[in-house]
């Protein structure tokens, strides 16, 4: 009958911290999109660098 506690208690306890975890990253994920982050994405240079492909 013990174990049976201990696994309803683990599993309630699992299942809480998995929710709160996705509302949390759910916020976090919200702030980064609405958030200013300093610069235009049209003011920036791409440099894209020279690759080397040997197939021998």
């Amino acid at each position: 009958m013990a174990i049976r506690k201990v696994l309803l208690v683990s599993q309630f306890t699992l299942s809480l911290f998995i929710n709160l975890s996705v509302i949390i990253m759910q916020r976090q994920f919200k702030l980064f999109i609405s958030k200013d982050h300093g610069f235009n994405m049209g003011n920036n240079i791409m440099v894209k660098p020279k690759v080397k492909t040997s197939l021998t």
